[in-house]
């Protein structure tokens, strides 16, 4: 700049600073315009070409003010240029500031601006460096927006990580979103746990001010979507958040003429895989932010995995009272049956016997409940589970029925009586003569309301002396076992061939399932 006052000081009349300055114009990093009093462009550096769109030739003699100031700024502008013109007090010279320039293209960028003056045959000059700073704002920018990012991640992620349910978890991520993003309302919708293609509205919700949201609550109740379907559907095609300006005005939205009119979803991720979409809503229109949709994404990974830390924490609780109440169960049973096994049995290492081979029959229903996951099995897989122990005679037996649903609660009951009657087959029945076999049907009886459930287990091929002589847990499991657990009646006869056993259900069950 220095050297521009002296070459303008040193200057003959035939010699204007613009003529002077014009070799060293293009030398110059920065755009630098130079303006006559009047605010008309005199010189136009190539930098200001590159940068603005304007040629030297289509800005020079123009007005700043056409050029590149905003039409917002311009009147501020000339107003800053008439005070000049009258020896006012300069206001923005041998200042920088950082204000938006209008390009040829109609694109504004943000500028660094600095103005100083110079006098050149008799003529006061403005000289203004401009630098184009865009970078510099959209880096500081990505800052901002990082920060911004890692402040709700751990806000959101401290609040989650405290709370005491999957729920009350998702509903802080969708409030503290809500606050920081000032959007009204926010919903979950849960991804079916079998069908990854499906969607389940959960009624988990958060409103800013209670009862905003009631009527798309009421809307939202119980609706399922598919892949692709609504704003959630579409967050789970895309796997990206989806911004909806205006709900009314989108053809794939049904939830339509209620509170809001804005909305965006994103989707929350654990291991992989989408587990559950948050769409938050706005009263009024509003236009894609982008900045919230990146926000919105780098959020969906992270949350997910807080989400999932408390679902598992709050499933690991349910799991380990299940398993203390079952454990105590099957403790109980454990004690009855070691107590009555050996009070009735005289000889010791039989007892021993007895007892080892019907804790294995406990231990094969155990292993048929956690194959199903503790879900309903059906009889022939509980008979065929009670059989296991007596694989070499398998041969011997022929199974005929249809797969009839037995609960959990049924099973170890159900198993030990069969295993009950296995044995005594074994040593007194069918199983222990040549040739002897064993029959196991199941079915129904009747039509209508007197429908009944029968149940039979009849020995052929050998010859009994009559009923047992002694009673025992055998005997008592055998007409009471299957009785007490549902809820039937059994009759045990000893015929010539064998054994016959009868369960009669009176009340049909509930379905069943093709064999």
């Amino acid at each position: 700049m220095h050297m521009w006052k002296n070459a303008g000081m040193q200057s003959v009349a035939s010699t204007s600073l613009p003529e002077m300055l014009e070799p060293i114009l293009d030398t110059v990093l920065d755009a630098v315009i130079v303006l006559s009093k009047d605010g008309r462009v005199v010189a136009w550096n190539g930098v200001a070409e590159e940068t603005f769109g304007w040629s030297s030739e289509e800005a020079c003699g123009q007005l700043l003010a056409d050029l590149i100031v905003p039409k917002i700024h311009r009147e501020a502008h000339k107003a800053g240029m008439d005070r000049l013109g009258q020896g006012g007090a300069p206001r923005v010279l041998n200042r920088r500031i950082e204000l938006p320039a209008l390009c040829k293209d109609g694109n504004k960028i943000p500028v660094e601006l600095s103005i100083t003056t110079s006098r050149g045959t008799g003529r006061e000059f403005f000289i203004g460096f401009l630098r184009d700073i865009s970078q510099r704002r959209d880096a500081e920018e990505l800052l901002r927006r990082q920060l911004r990012e890692y402040e709700v991640m751990l806000e959101v992620t401290r609040i989650a990580g405290q709370a005491d349910s999957f729920e009350d978890a998702m509903r802080t991520v969708l409030k503290t979103i809500c606050e920081m993003t000032g959007w009204q309302a926010g919903h979950a919708f849960l991804v079916d746990r079998k069908d990854p293609d499906l969607l389940h509205a959960s009624m988990i919700w958060h409103e800013e001010v209670e009862g905003c949201a009631t009527q798309m609550m009421a809307a939202s109740d119980g609706l399922t979507f598919r892949r692709g379907e609504g704003l959630s559907g579409e967050v789970l095609e895309t796997g990206a958040p989806v911004w909806l300006s205006d709900i009314n005005l989108e053809g794939n939205f049904i939830r339509q003429g209620f509170e809001f009119r804005g909305a965006f979803g994103f989707p929350l991720r654990s291991q992989g895989r989408i587990t559950a979409v948050l769409e938050f809503f706005s009263n009024s229109p509003t236009a894609t932010d982008e900045s919230q949709l990146l926000l919105a994404q780098a959020l969906g990974s992270q949350l997910g995995r807080v989400i999932e830390r408390s679902e598992t924490s709050e499933q690991r609780e349910v799991l380990l009272h299940e398993l203390n109440h079952r454990n105590k169960n099957l403790l109980a049973v454990v004690q009855s049956m070691a107590r009555i096994t050996f009070s009735g049995l005289a000889d010791p290492d039989n007892r021993l016997d007895t007892f080892n081979s019907r804790l294995q029959a406990m231990a094969r229903a155990q292993d048929l409940l956690v194959r199903g996951e503790w879900t309903d099995s059906t009889l022939r897989e509980v008979i065929e589970a009670a059989l296991r122990g007596f694989d070499s005679h398998r041969d011997r037996f022929t199974l005929a029925g249809p797969d009839i649903p037995t609960t959990a609660a049924e099973v170890q009951t159900s198993v030990l009586t069969l295993h009950e009657l296995c044995t005594n087959a074994l040593k007194y029945g069918a199983l222990a003569c040549d040739g002897g076999t064993v029959s196991v049907t199941w079915g129904f009886e009747g039509e209508g309301p007197g429908r009944e459930f029968v149940f039979e287990w009849q020995e052929h091929g050998c010859q009994l002396d009559g009923p047992p002589t002694q009673t025992g847990f055998g005997t008592n499991l055998l007409k009471r076992g299957l009785s007490q657990a549902h809820g039937s009646q059994v009759k045990v006869e000893y015929k010539p061939g064998g054994v016959h056993y009868r369960m009669v259900t009176p009340s049909p069950k509930a379905s069943t399932r093709t064999a």
